[in-house]
């Protein structure tokens, strides 16, 4: 979930591990060691710094509009399958 929550601009926390570290090295999100307690601390920070939250929301919402492409692309490529489907029903 945590490429369709950066592509729709919600802020994503995630461990700093695997998939979510390719996903939000570029922003969309903080990246953060993977303990629980590192996860309890910067939602209680979140919580606590509405500011905070208003800027990684932000960051967010700019990393989902620079990536607004990847749904166009997807597009093309279902219109693409779609005509050589047909065609091959010729």
């Amino acid at each position: 979930m945590t490429i369709e929550s950066v592509l729709v601009g919600t802020p994503v926390v995630g461990y700093d591990l695997g998939g979510t570290r390719e996903i939000l090295r570029d922003g969309g999100g903080i990246l953060i060691e993977p303990a629980p307690a590192a996860m309890a601390s910067i939602l209680g920070r979140l919580a606590r710094d509405p500011a905070a939250l208003r800027g990684l929301r932000s960051s967010a919402a700019e990393r989902a509009r620079s990536r607004a492409g990847v749904g166009d692309a997807d597009r093309q490529w279902s219109r693409l399958r779609d005509a050589l489907a047909r065609e091959r029903l010729r």
